[in-house]
C-alpha cells in the first residue's frame, strides 16, 4: 500500500504540473504491484484540442524510437489532430503468455482512463497499431473491451523508420468507424450551450459591454460654489461666471459592470465681462479638467446607471483683456495681466447610459469637482462646482465575442 501511494503521488505531480503542449511526456502508473511507464506525444499543435482520437503503438522496440517521442516536428508532418501513445513492455518485449497478457490488457486500459481524465480524447476512435510481439495481446484486448472501443489493427514489422510511422498514423486515422458510439463527447462541465448563445446573441445585438471601448461627447452646465470665490486680482476678471462645460469621455470595459475611463473637459470662462460697471472684452480664459478613475456600472440592460471616481491636474488659465470703455489704457495697464495655475482635482460622479443601438448610446451626467486652492486668479482660489451634461457616444468593437471556456 505504501508503494502505491508513491506511485499516486508521482502520478498526481506530473498529472498536475504538466500542460498540455505538444512536447513529449512520460506518465508512470501502478498496476498490481508493478509500476509501468507509458510516453504520450500530441499530433497537433493546439493545446486545447479535445475529442482526439488516440493510436496506441505497442510496439516492442518503443525504447529504441525515442526520437519519435521527444520532438515535436515529427508528428506535426500527420494532418489529423490524435494522441500517440507508447506503453512499455513490462521486459524488452511483449509477450503473449495468459500472465502478462492480464497485467497487459490493465496495463492498456489504465493509460486509456488516465489519458481520457487528462487530456479529453474520444474514446469512440482508439486505434492498436502492433507488431508480431504484440499482436495476439491487441486481439485479446479487442475481445475484453469489444463494446467500450473501436480498435484497428495494423501489424508492424521490426525496424520501422520514423517516416514509416508517420504514413501508417495518416493510414489508420483515415479509417471510419462502423460501430454506433459507446461514449459520448467530453464537455466543459464550465460550459454552458444556453448561456454560449446568449452571450453570442448579445454580443452581436446590442447589450454586450466586456471589451468594449466607447467614446462620448458631453455637453452641459457648470455651477461653482460661491465659497472658492475672492476679490478681484490683477487679472481684472471673474472667471466665477464660467456656466459652460464641453467633455470628451473615454470608457475601456474590462466586464460588463467595470471600467476604465479617461475624461478631458473644457468650462469655457466668458470672453465679455462687467466689473464694477466697466465692460470688458477679454480674452476670456480656460479650465481644463483631466480624469483619470474607475467607473462602475450597475445592470447589463439598455439603461445602466453608473458612479465614478477620478482624479488628475486641472490647468486654470485666465487671458488678459481690454476695456471696452474710455478709460485710459495707460492708466490701467498695470492692472491686467495673463495668468495660469495648475490644480490637482478630484472627481465624483454619477448618472446613466442608454444604449440606443448596437453602436450609439447616449445618457445623462452628473458630477462634482474638488480640487486643490491655489493662488487667486480671474478671482477664484479653486474650482469646485458641480457639471450635468448629456452625452452621445460611439461603441467600437460591438461585435466582439466574449472569452468562453473551450468545449
Amino acid at each position: 500500500m505504501r508503494g502505491r501511494g508513491i506511485v499516486f503521488f508521482f502520478i498526481s505531480i506530473i498529472t498536475f504540473t504538466a500542460k498540455p503542449s505538444n512536447g513529449q511526456r512520460v506518465f508512470l502508473t501502478g498496476i498490481g504491484d508493478k509500476n509501468r511507464i507509458y510516453h504520450l506525444s500530441h499530433a497537433y499543435t493546439d493545446a486545447q484540442v479535445t475529442n482526439a482520437p488516440v493510436i496506441l503503438w505497442l510496439y516492442s522496440g518503443v525504447k529504441d524510437i525515442r526520437t519519435v517521442v521527444n520532438h515535436d516536428s515529427v508528428w506535426k508532418k500527420v494532418n489529423t489532430p490524435a494522441v500517440m501513445i507508447f506503453p512499455l513492455p513490462a521486459k524488452d518485449s511483449w509477450k503473449c503468455d495468459s500472465v502478462s497478457h492480464n497485467e497487459d490488457i490493465t496495463f492498456l486500459h489504465t493509460i486509456l482512463r488516465e489519458v481520457y481524465d487528462n487530456f479529453h480524447i474520444d474514446r469512440n476512435r482508439v486505434y492498436i497499431v502492433t507488431d508480431a510481439a504484440s499482436r495476439c495481446l491487441a486481439e485479446k484486448y479487442t475481445a475484453a473491451f469489444s463494446k467500450e472501443a473501436i480498435l484497428s489493427r495494423q501489424q508492424v514489422q521490426s525496424g520501422i523508420s520514423v517516416q514509416q510511422m508517420i504514413d501508417l498514423a495518416g493510414t489508420v486515422l483515415e479509417q471510419k468507424t462502423n460501430v454506433t458510439p459507446v461514449y459520448a463527447m467530453w464537455k466543459n462541465p464550465l460550459y454552458n450551450e444556453e448561456v454560449h448563445r446568449i452571450e453570442m446573441e448579445d454580443s452581436i445585438k446590442r447589450v454586450r459591454w466586456e471589451r468594449r471601448v466607447s467614446v462620448e461627447f458631453r455637453t452641459g452646465g457648470f455651477y461653482l460654489l460661491p465659497g472658492v470665490r475672492t476679490k478681484k486680482d490683477k487679472t481684472y476678471m471673474d472667471i466665477s461666471d464660467a456656466r459652460s462645460v464641453l467633455d470628451l469621455h473615454i470608457t475601456s470595459w474590462m466586464n460588463d459592470s467595470m471600467a476604465w475611463f479617461f475624461d478631458i473637459g473644457w468650462i469655457k470662462v466668458p470672453q465679455k465681462q462687467e466689473m464694477d460697471g466697466v465692460r470688458i472684452e477679454a480674452g476670456g480664459g480656460m479650465i481644463l479638467p483631466i480624469t483619470i478613475g474607475f467607473r462602475y456600472a450597475f445592470y447589463r440592460y439598455k439603461t445602466r446607471p453608473y458612479i465614478l471616481l477620478g482624479t488628475g491636474p486641472m490647468p486654470v488659465i485666465v487671458f488678459g483683456g481690454r476695456f471696452g470703455t474710455n478709460i485710459d489704457p495707460e492708466y490701467i495697464r498695470t492692472k491686467i495681466e495673463a495668468e495660469a495655475r495648475m490644480a490637482f482635482q478630484t472627481t465624483i460622479g454619477t448618472g446613466f447610459d442608454y444604449r440606443l443601438g448596437k453602436r450609439i448610446l447616449t445618457g445623462a451626467h452628473f458630477r462634482y469637482i474638488h480640487s486643490s486652492e491655489f493662488e487667486s486668479a480671474g478671482a477664484v482660489k479653486a474650482i469646485r462646482g458641480f457639471t450635468g451634461s448629456a452625452s452621445i457616444g460611439y461603441i467600437f468593437g460591438a461585435n466582439r465575442l466574449k472569452q468562453n471556456y473551450n468545449h
